[in-house]
């Protein structure tokens, strides 16, 4: 994996991460830092001139360190993967963690892979066969996290996610070019909007 073939012991990667959020939360602000911790030394390091606004920090992932990181070092949330319903559920859950560390992430969007064509039986070819060059999965695998279909059938599936709470969806779509799959995209983002206003 990439985390081995860089040196790094993978069993650390997750108290890694935990650290690296709470270095960049500190440096972001613009003061002086001095960090001494299992993973990094920093003698006060400083970032100038900080960035205004800050930039926001979205944790992806899903499960209990996902929720716990967001609730902790996120601005917001970026899941992948779920369903409205476990979308929901975590939303909720991030919530409640941060209340109990005093933040309030404020950021909830979706990665959704898609197929867009204006046959929907292409459509489902296209990411079906995307999904299988990367993850080696059948499109039975994933059809209930994977919509596929025309732009309206597409935004009608994204509808949940913004019912659930998101307020970021970003759509990673098969299409039969580059240029379909940007007249596409922004024809779901136009009927969202249309629906959401």
């Amino acid at each position: 994996s990439e985390i081995s073939n860089s040196g790094v012991d993978p069993s650390t990667r997750g108290r890694r991460l935990d650290e690296t959020l709470e270095v960049l939360r500190a440096v972001l602000t613009g003061e002086e830092v001095t960090h001494h911790g299992e993973f990094f030394t920093l003698d006060q390091a400083r970032i100038l001139p900080a960035p205004r606004p800050a930039v926001p920090i979205l944790i992806g992932g899903r499960g209990e360190s996902a929720i716990r990181r967001t609730a902790r070092y996120g601005d917001g949330w970026l899941g992948i993967f779920c369903t409205p319903r476990r979308f929901s559920e975590t939303r909720t859950a991030i919530l409640d963690a941060a209340a109990r560390e005093n933040r309030a992430p404020d950021s909830f969007g979706v990665n959704v892979w898609c197929g867009l064509d204006t046959d929907a039986d292409v459509a489902d070819r296209l990411v079906g066969e995307k999904m299988q060059a990367l993850y080696q999965l059948p499109r039975d695998k994933f059809r209930h996290l994977a919509p596929s279909g025309t732009s309206e059938q597409v935004a009608e599936w994204l509808n949940s996610f913004v019912e659930a709470g998101a307020d970021n969806i970003t759509l990673v779509p098969a299409a039969t070019s580059m240029e379909a799959a940007i007249e596409h995209t922004a024809s779901v983002r136009a009927l969202l909007l249309e629906h959401h206003s």
